[in-house]
């Protein structure tokens, strides 16, 4: 019996065929941690108020509820996570099916990655990155920087990045090049990276 928030679960509930996953009862609803593939990152699909692709870095939205945007100033408070390609894709709160919740190719809704290996969309605004280094949102549309002071951040580096060249993705695919990026300190080199 699946119906007190607080609850959680590991394996099928209910009539379903979702084995493997993690569920987790809340507000009367019920909630997944995982997906059809074999990972172990998490993932929340939020809407958003514009269209965004794999490693845009986002932040909650002043205009509406649980809506994310592109990130847009350095140090935003607001940083919540970065668009994936591989999170928990299936996870929609009470859909009990894979099919008819699916939000994969909707462009309204951003798949945002909050924990895991997440390629990230990064620039040298604030300095060379190498591994370990605290990541926050830049002044770059999208794109995360190496923080160099207190406030909130994105997550930590997990590669190096000079502007030279972007690292490999979690799944070693090769990345996109690299690319400029205008900032109120001139222009930078902006990649790619695993966070």
């Amino acid at each position: 019996d699946f119906t007190t928030n607080g609850q959680v679960y590991f394996g099928n509930i209910a009539n379903t065929t979702t084995a493997g996953r993690i569920w987790v009862r809340s507000n009367n609803l019920n909630f997944r941690f995982a997906s059809t593939s074999n990972i172990a990152d998490y993932s929340e699909y939020l809407q958003q108020s514009e269209t965004s692709e794999p490693g845009d870095v986002m932040v909650i939205a002043d205009d509406s509820f649980e809506k994310v945007e592109k990130s847009n100033k350095s140090y935003d408070q607001k940083v919540l996570g970065v668009v994936t390609k591989y999170g928990t894709s299936g996870n929609a709160g009470t859909c009990w099916d894979e099919v008819s919740c699916d939000k994969q190719s909707d462009p309204n809704w951003a798949n945002v990655g909050m924990l895991g290996q997440v390629y990230t969309k990064i620039s040298v605004e604030n300095g060379n990155i190498k591994p370990g280094d605290p990541l926050t949102t830049s002044s770059a549309k999208g794109v995360a920087m190496k923080a160099t002071r207190e406030g909130r951040i994105v997550g930590y580096a997990l590669d190096f990045f000079d502007g030279s060249h972007s690292g490999a993705d979690i799944l070693d695919n090769p990345t996109a090049g690299t690319w400029d990026v205008n900032t109120p300190n001139g222009t930078k080199k902006a990649g790619k990276i695993v966070i």
